[in-house]
């Protein structure tokens, strides 16, 4: 369960757990950021004696620093036998996508990154022993859904901030710069249900609208209207909804929306437009001034994608912007870029692989080929420059400017005559490693999670 601080996650947690007719046998695991957890004290007073269960994770967030508590919690309560379900609330700040993940990372993996001195090693060992036998924590307990709780009268007023959680007072550990606005998005990004809920304290066509804007952000999540985070219990615990794979890849959103237009968008004033270009490259400078001019994005409540530029074409750009925030981060490699890397694996490193990182290397090649199909099905192959693509979403209200953001796209892209030079240089090894059109590049220095 996540949502922002007051969205309601304790009061549908006390509510699950007072509605009898499910008749399920259900545990807690509440987490608070503070040491003193006052969500668990609410739930163990409302739960009274039908709780199996309660676990309190305190002075941190499950997301990231108490990670490994939460692995060694479920994995004990689940192999306790007796439960039907856990019900898990994170903190108001935490990111559900890497709680998620934590179901089906290895064990050794977490022990491996658990920190080294005495403290560290107890923890290694308590890990251990909670999970013996288990080569993941789904092993014991499978993931069932993801539900974030939305606060309908304050979401869009929180996306529009520019203020970081240690501005607001709010970190999980010093200097954690994580945009709200960015944090409320990964809230309603990765869910399989969004509960709108304190609907009752905005008009009806607020509401509306705010549902809207999740339906665009989250195409596949079921979404349900509440007050006071009142729920059909049963519903909630019957199917499991999770399915890691819809997470896999991009954001389900951004490939729903392609698909083309949503009829109500107009009716509530959220509207949405897709860009792809395929074989035709940003102007690095020009497309740095388009991302810096705020009055451009106005209206803009949410975009995302991926481009490349002339200054660094091997390069896999992905953009971001929440609000008034933007974002760009070297996350993956583009599929051509992923098999030429691989395939010359021996000459970049100047050895040959060891028997282990061959099948690594196999592997890479297995997956990155899978993908390059996929891409080619989805007419999203050119015959020269391959994947590499200028794809964008952007969602906005009855103030975004989609001419103008258009017109600004296809003026920060190559121009037919700078195209034509770019693709001369382009050789039967790939893309040129210096293009001709070289020029300081804006974005040399964003941070890189991959490097070639």
């Amino acid at each position: 369960l996540s949502g922002f601080l007051g969205a309601g996650k304790t009061t549908l947690v006390n509510h699950i757990l007072s509605e009898q007719q499910h008749a399920k046998r259900l545990a807690v695991v509440v987490n608070d950021m503070a040491d003193i957890n006052i969500d668990a004290d609410l739930v163990r007073n409302a739960a009274g004696e039908d709780l199996q269960g309660m676990v309190q994770l305190e002075n941190g967030c499950i997301c990231c620093t108490l990670r490994d508590d939460l692995v060694i919690e479920l994995a004990t309560l689940a192999q306790r036998g007796g439960l039907d379900h856990i019900l898990v609330e994170s903190t108001g700040i935490s990111e559900p996508h890497p709680v998620a993940q934590t179901f089906s990372l290895r064990i050794e993996s977490l022990a491996n990154a658990v920190a080294p001195g005495e403290e560290g090693e107890a923890k290694r060992a308590a890990l251990t022993a909670a999970t013996r036998g288990l080569e993941a924590l789904q092993d014991a307990a499978h993931l069932h859904s993801l539900v974030t709780v939305v606060d309908c009268a304050t979401f869009v007023e929180h996306l529009h901030s520019i203020e970081s959680l240690h501005q607001l007072g709010m970190g999980s550990m010093p200097g954690d710069d994580r945009p709200l606005a960015f944090l409320l998005m990964e809230q309603v990004q990765f869910a399989n249900t969004l509960l709108l809920n304190k609907t009752d304290l905005v008009a009806p066509a607020e509401s509306r609208k705010v549902q809207q804007l999740l339906r665009m952000l989250n195409p596949t999540a079921e979404i349900i209207r509440t007050l006071h985070s009142a729920i059909d219990v049963s519903a909630l615990l019957s199917e499991p909804q999770y399915d890691e794979s819809q997470f896999s890849t991009m954001p389900a959103w951004a490939d729903e929306l392609a698909k083309g237009p949503h009829s109500e968008a107009d009716e509530y004033g959220i509207s949405h437009f897709t860009i792809r270009r395929m074989g035709r490259p940003f102007h690095a400078g020009r497309w740095s001034e388009c991302l810096r001019d705020q009055t451009l994005l106005r209206g803009v409540l949410r975009a995302k994608g991926c481009f490349w530029t002339q200054a660094e074409p091997t390069t896999r750009v992905d953009y971001s912007h929440v609000g008034r925030i933007g974002d760009v981060i070297v996350n993956q490699l583009w599929a051509q870029t992923g098999l030429d890397v691989l395939a010359n694996w021996g000459q970049l490193k100047g050895r040959q692989p060891d028997p282990k990182e061959l099948t690594g290397i196999n592997r890479g090649i297995q997956r990155y080929q899978r993908e390059a199909e996929r891409l080619k099905n989805a007419n999203l192959w050119h015959p020269l420059t391959h994947d590499r693509r200028i794809e964008l979403v952007f969602i906005g209200d009855e103030n975004m400017q989609r001419d103008v953001i258009e017109a600004a796209i296809e003026a920060a892209m190559l121009t037919e005559e700078e195209l034509a030079i770019f693709l001369d240089s382009w050789g039967l090894e790939g893309p040129p490693q210096n293009p001709s059109m070289e020029i300081a590049n804006p974005f040399a220095n964003v941070p890189r999670c991959v490097k070639i």
